[in-house]
Parts: C-alpha cells; structure tokens; sequence
C-alpha cells in the first residue's frame, strides 16, 4: 500500500500510499511511524479523506524511522502496510 517514503529534509518524511480497491468506503488513512533508533513510542498521523500522501515529523536530522499505512472506513481499521524504513536528510550546516 506504501509507494513511497523520502526524506524531504533534515525533520520531514513524505510518505505517498495508494488506495485498496474499495477506496469509495475510506474516511481517512493513519501513518504509523516509529523511530527505530530511539526506541520512543509509536507515533499516529492521520490524513484526512481522498489525501495519498502526507508529511510526517518531526524529526532529528538523520533519524531512521520505520513507516507503515493503514486504511480506515466507518466500519473500523484495515491491515497495516508492509513496513519500510528510511532516513530523514542529515542537517545542512
């Protein structure tokens, strides 16, 4: 369900998904991301109606974080993606 995950600075990631294929039912899809290297929380990002991509963070510059994409309908939460992980941009000094 992820098509992509890049670092667009030093703090954010973009994360683009695409729709499963009873989109018509989606009210909203939720990025789960975790930061792998520092063992903090899970963390939750929703993105709000037809939206197939969304920027997630803060975080620290260089900061490995794992992603995963789930969809939501009235009816509850589907499945959560395959995970994928990438690095945010190191700081420009």
């Amino acid at each position: 369900m992820i098509t992509s995950v890049s670092a667009v600075s030093s703090t954010r990631l973009l994360v683009g998904y695409m729709a499963p294929q009873r989109s018509d039912l989606i009210t909203h899809y939720t990025v789960y991301v975790e930061r792998t290297e520092r063992g903090l929380p899970e963390e939750r990002f929703v993105a709000d109606g037809p939206e197939l991509s969304l920027q997630v963070g803060p975080f620290t510059p260089y900061e490995e974080v794992s992603v995963q994409v789930s969809a939501n309908t009235a009816g509850g939460e589907g499945p959560r993606s395959v995970e994928v992980v990438e690095r945010t941009l190191e700081d420009r000094k």
